[in-house]
């Protein structure tokens, strides 16, 4: 499934990112977008939708 703005425009979701280094040297790079529960047009959909 997609989900589309009807305007053209950009927009945002919130998220962290993180780059580290474990025990082993090795360099990881993380990410996670944050959600929240849905509005009314994403309930039917999923029971999360992201922060924007």
């Amino acid at each position: 499934m997609r989900i589309l703005k009807k305007e053209v425009g950009i927009f945002s979701l919130t998220g962290l990112y993180d780059t580290w280094v474990d025990p082993e040297g090795k360099k990881i790079s993380t990410c996670t977008i944050i959600t929240t529960d849905p509005n009314s047009l994403m309930a039917d959909i999923h029971n999360r939708m992201p922060v924007m």
